[in-house]
């Protein structure tokens, strides 16, 4: 993702995380971008600015809650999310990226396979765990909603974070984790969901096979994305 000399921002809005903490470090590392604000709803507004410090000039990225995070019983991150959420409506940014998190895919039975953005499993509402991943589902629906009905260049990113790297550069590859993202924020589809991971396809889908040998038919599948999309989007 170019950005001009300064003249462009990229906006880190939600609650604070891990995955946060590691984007921001990454993007302090590259000299892809170049003013990076990482805000709080509700944050002192700067001149022309929204309450969260966002312009309609601006690109962002939007977080959650991980999977990778240990305290997810802490609620305050939902409120801090929706007002993040409710800031990108009203202010319109030029381009929103909403990172999300394979959770949201719960448990699935049939056949071990590598998940497609379109399916969809179950989560427990009453286990905090359930809790977390239905709340990121919503978020990924609200995101969904102001693409498709407000015509916000709003896109999701669902990845397997416990297989991103710090560094976040893929396994064997020279591109990393950080460029798909940036490229996806700038030229992803409206209000299209993409899988990523830190493993290459052919790893997951390796991963997948040695799982399926060991697997009770009874027991839910392990979770591997099938990272496709975003692979074939990026080739194109």
């Amino acid at each position: 993702m170019q950005m001009t000399e300064g003249k462009e921002k990229l906006v880190l809005l939600g609650p604070g995380s891990t995955v946060k903490q590691m984007i921001r470090d990454a993007l302090d590392r590259s000299a892809e971008v170049g003013t990076v604000l990482c805000v709080q709803p509700g944050a002192e507004a700067e001149k022309g600015k929204s309450a969260a410090g966002l312009a309609q000039e601006d690109c962002a990225l939007l977080f959650g809650r991980y999977g990778t995070d240990t305290q997810t019983a802490d609620m305050q991150w939902i409120q801090e999310l929706t007002e993040a959420i409710v800031q990108i409506q009203r202010t319109r940014p030029r381009a929103v990226l909403f990172l999300s998190d394979t959770m949201v895919y719960g448990k699935q039975f049939g056949a071990q396979r590598l998940l497609r953005e379109d399916e969809i499993g179950y989560v427990c509402h009453t286990s905090k765990d359930g809790t977390t991943a239905q709340w990121m589902r919503t978020a990924e629906h609200l995101c969904g909603r102001l693409a498709r009905e407000e015509g916000l260049p709003v896109k999701i990113v669902r990845a397997d974070w416990e297989h991103i790297p710090v560094m976040l550069q893929s396994e064997g590859e020279t591109v990393t984790i950080l460029d798909t993202i940036l490229d996806l924020l700038r030229n992803g589809i409206a209000g299209e969901a993409y899988n990523i991971s830190g493993l290459t396809r052919n790893t997951l889908a390796r991963k997948n096979k040695e799982c399926a040998k060991a697997r009770s038919p009874l027991a839910p599948i392990e979770v591997f994305p099938d990272t496709g999309k975003a692979e074939n989007y990026a080739a194109s």
